[in-house]
């Protein structure tokens, strides 16, 4: 079993995800890590050091294979009609996503969620889950009047969006290391991240839906308009992740180096459980 994107923890037991993200990695002959601080979460709790591998960040190389080498073709689709068809101007409207468990199916943490949307003027493009459509519609919820809810969309359409947006409004991870590859602002509706890199480089502000009266909604929306037009070093990788990946995964068929479960290849000492009855 090879795990990539491993070791990253939320401490947010609240999320389903990261009860995932422990057992596979305790279950993985080989964790492919992004880094050094990911892999000393592991080791923490006990996974073997020599299972661990650092890559950087996959993200990166990502975005090199499918935007920055394609950016004339991006360029070209961002068209004057594409943001009329979809009733947003060019530079003037925030992106948003919104699909974890603990801020969708948690009432309180939506509700906040939406008022914050509502604090703002800037019209918000919302590619909302099937499901977080589910949860509005029975929890009896209305979206404030500045927000164009559609159904989820194709990463060529999200890239268009992201690229041409005055920020973007998500609970995802992904999207916040994407927009800070992107030199875009990202506003993090999270209580907690398995990604504090994006706070690091200066791309993100912070919302924590369960404690609103620490966000005040006019110092969050100041400090995101304050990040537009800005630039930061990502730090986030060198775009060579995949082929260390590959690279180590083809060392290891030619070795025989996958199983990591072998009595001689644990980093603990576990002669007791393998002693004999001395009778």
């Amino acid at each position: 079993i090879v795990h990539i994107e491993g070791c990253m923890r939320s401490y947010d037991w609240r999320m389903p995800e990261e009860k995932y993200r422990g057992t596979i990695d305790h279950l993985s002959d080989v964790i492919y890590t992004y880094f050094e601080e990911y892999k000393k979460q592991g080791v923490a709790e006990g996974l073997n050091p020599k299972s661990i591998v650092l890559v950087q960040n996959l993200i990166v190389d990502v975005l090199n294979t499918y935007y920055f080498v394609k950016k004339d073709f991006y360029d070209h689709l961002a068209s004057d009609n594409f943001f009329k068809q979809r009733g947003i101007e060019r530079g003037e409207y925030y992106l948003m996503t919104c699909h974890r468990r603990e801020n969708v199916h948690i009432r309180e943490s939506f509700e906040n969620i939406l008022n914050l949307l509502d604090a703002t003027d800037r019209k918000i493009y919302f590619t909302a889950s099937y499901r977080t459509q589910k949860v509005l519609l029975e929890y009896g919820l209305k979206l404030p009047e500045n927000v164009i809810m559609v159904d989820p969309i194709g990463y060529q359409e999200m890239l268009v969006l992201m690229v041409n947006s005055r920020g973007v409004i998500t609970d995802s991870g992904t999207v916040v290391e994407e927009t800070c590859v992107l030199q875009v602002p990202s506003l993090q509706i999270r209580k907690a991240t398995e990604r504090p890199q994006v706070y690091d480089a200066g791309s993100s502000v912070k919302y924590d839906p369960t404690q609103p009266d620490r966000y005040p909604h006019d110092i969050i929306f100041h400090k995101f308009e304050d990040l537009f037009g800005k630039k930061w070093e990502h730090n986030l990788g060198d775009g060579k992740a995949s082929e260390r990946i590959v690279n180590d995964l083809l060392k290891r068929l030619r070795n025989n180096g996958f199983r990591m479960h072998k009595p001689e290849d644990y980093h603990l000492e576990i002669a007791r459980s393998y002693r004999e009855d001395e009778l």
